[in-house]
């Protein structure tokens, strides 16, 4: 079989849908060297995958003006010239001009641009409702990597259930080695981009309602500063400590020595962090909302994103250590529900069925 896929996510540093892509494709190349695997991106991949059975197609620049509309004709252009058999598109975003006798599969992570458009940049949000509906259409068959994204899929676009396979996100593997203790003190841990939609601005009133109660842990704010970011003035304050972006081995030390992460986001079409936080054995609290249920299972405190009171009292909480312990001795278990090895397998599977 002949398998383009788009790689794009792979051209910038690796962190969501990157990381979806690169422990996916590195996990496919393995299990299936017997098919011919095309990748086409916008721009010179990072770390390109190395085997004879990989070509890899790329633009030597990226030209951000012209990107949309010569991704779109050249990804088409090239899908013939390799006379491909499936392109998969993990990104959304399908090649709207391949040919239709092309199988084409689409995984969707989530659909912000729907649920809460105004958390988005205008950019972006022009490009989701541009492409996104259209490539839901020409698609074969959509991956999501939740129930909750496949919810959304059928109830806000109404996209045959039938069509959609879910197929969950995993975490990267744990680095065994003890990391050093980064913060002096017990901290709550808050990670990701501060943007609207993960609803930091509540999470900072919700945590000084906690402290004005008496509560001792700190805030540790850990993640690139994102768009709309209302908390300016803030770090520092109070006992919250903004990090910004931190590597993988740091945020590895982060993670495993926090009280819990706290996670409050509006909308998630999976939400990562919880997940590397339990692999660590670190409970979480996070929204009573979308995905994060499904993932958080029985090792966390669910809370109304919305109310500031609903935040304050799940920080007070957790605080307690009895009842701390007790949900990160569901962690573990509850981690080990999601692989990427498994995830690697039914995606081959649902590929070759196609």
């Amino acid at each position: 079989m002949r398998i383009g896929v788009d790689v794009r996510p792979l051209t910038v540093p690796t962190f969501g849908i990157g990381r979806y892509t690169r422990e996916l494709l590195d996990r496919l190349l393995k299990l299936a060297p017997h098919h011919d695997w095309y990748l086409y991106a916008d721009r010179p991949i990072l770390e390109a995958p190395r085997s004879d059975r990989v070509a890899v197609r790329e633009f030597p620049s990226h030209n951000r003006i012209l990107s949309l509309a010569r991704t779109q004709l050249t990804f088409a252009h090239w899908a013939n010239r390799d006379s491909l058999d499936l392109f998969w598109s993990p990104r959304h975003h399908l090649p709207l001009f391949l040919n239709s006798g092309i199988k084409q599969l689409l995984t969707v992570h989530d659909i912000v641009w729907k649920k809460f458009p105004e958390t988005m940049l205008p950019a972006n949000l022009f490009v989701e409702r541009l492409l996104m509906p259209a490539s839901l259409a020409r698609a074969s068959k959509v991956i999501a990597v939740s129930n909750s994204t496949k919810k959304d899929l059928v109830e806000s676009l109404a996209i045959d259930e039938n069509k959609i396979e879910v197929i969950y996100e995993a975490a990267g593997e744990v680095i065994v080695a003890d990391p050093i203790r980064e913060i002096d003190r017990d901290y709550f841990l808050f990670l990701g981009t501060s943007e609207p939609r993960k609803n930091l601005k509540r999470l900072l009133e919700g945590y000084r309602q906690y402290r004005s109660t008496g509560g001792k842990q700190a805030l540790v704010i850990a993640g690139a500063k994102g768009w709309g970011d209302t908390s300016e003035g803030a770090w520092q304050d109070d006992g919250i400590l903004s990090l910004g972006y931190v590597s993988d081995l740091r945020l590895n030390g982060l993670l495993k020595h926090a009280t819990a992460l706290v996670l409050p986001s509006l909308y998630e079409g999976f939400g990562l962090p919880l997940l590397e936080a339990m692999q660590r054995g670190v409970p979480v609290i996070t929204s009573n909302i979308s995905s994060m249920p499904e993932v958080m299972g029985d090792a966390g405190i669910a809370v109304d994103p919305m109310d500031i009171n609903s935040i304050s009292q799940a920080l007070k909480r957790m605080g307690d250590h009895a009842e701390r312990d007790l949900l990160a001795s569901g962690c573990f278990d509850q981690a080990t529900r999601f692989s990427w090895d498994t995830a690697a397998r039914e995606t081959l599977q649902l590929i070759e069925s196609m």
